[in-house]
């Protein structure tokens, strides 16, 4: 098991929260004003000091930013629907997909999208609802396909990260028990080899999939690896979306290779992570 990147949430948490306090004219003393000590915040700006939740939370209520706003990931948008991409994000962070499919299916907002880019987005959001909510393979498949089929030719080199998102997506639902992985490994090569127009948090998904997808099938050796790449990943990239979920999934798989100690490590590292970010894990 690779060493685990304390210095990626560091670094991103420290990063953000000084962008965000140059941006509102506060020093640091200013900030750390009956919170915390002004040397601590320049240790958390630096990356060389991780917050625990309770003090991140009042040093973003300090900073009038949401935690959510300033930690968790970005989402697929479509152009300028602000609300709509709000309560999307709300849906997806708290895994509602049964509300998710029925604001999506009353809000009549297709009928209105005209850029490609926008409708690949309306209905990628509306398959993973279907999928997650009703179960039903088929139709989650069809309009996943559709979505892709936006923007997306066979021929075509260079994919944008919603193309490997809504492929990741495709690939994970049509998987099946003791079926081979040449769907996931085709993407994966596609992101090894750097063909994507420019890095966005959702291609971390991909990572997250393809090692469910084996540990589903109970090939967990190479689970556990995928997994850690995808740590490795988010590590090159310094993002930390989906970073305890990955963590979950090492554990789980070490589990299933009678290895305790890093099960252990990787579970507690999740935890960590889940609540320093206020984020509730996919369980499986």
């Amino acid at each position: 098991m690779p060493a685990i990147p304390d210095n990626l949430l560091a670094a991103t948490m420290g990063r953000k929260l000084a962008t965000v306090r140059r941006a509102q004219g506060l020093s640091q003393h200013q900030l750390a004003q009956d919170i915390c000590s002004q040397p601590m915040i320049s240790h958390i700006e630096n990356g060389t000091y991780i917050p625990n939740a309770i003090l991140l939370a009042k040093l973003c209520e300090r900073l009038n930013m949401p935690l959510e706003q300033a930690l968790l990931s970005h989402y697929p948008e479509i152009d300028q629907q602000p609300e709509f991409n709000q309560q999307i994000k709300q849906l997806c962070n708290a895994h509602d997909y049964r509300g998710m499919l029925d604001y999506l299916d009353t809000t009549g907002l297709a009928e209105h999208l005209e850029l490609a880019t926008d409708l690949q987005t309306y209905y990628y959001y509306h398959g993973i609802a279907v999928f997650q909510e009703l179960h039903t393979t088929t139709d989650s498949l069809r309009e996943l396909q559709m979505a892709l089929d936006y923007t997306f030719t066979p021929r075509q080199q260079v994919l944008t990260p919603t193309e490997i998102l809504i492929l990741s997506s495709i690939s994970f639902i049509k998987s099946t028990p003791h079926t081979n992985q040449t769907d996931f490994e085709h993407v994966l090569a596609i992101v090894n080899t750097g063909r994507f127009t420019h890095y966005d948090e959702n291609i971390n998904i991909l990572f997250y999939l393809y090692s469910l997808a084996l540990y589903q099938d109970h090939h967990f050796q190479k689970a556990f690896a995928i997994a850690n790449q995808g740590i490795d990943w988010l590590s090159n990239h310094d993002s930390h979306y989906m970073l305890a979920d990955l963590f979950l999934l090492v554990a789980k798989t070490a589990t299933a290779l009678n290895d305790p100690q890093a099960a252990t490590a990787a579970s507690l590292k999740s935890d960590t992570l889940a609540e320093i970010f206020n984020q509730s894990r996919y369980h499986f």
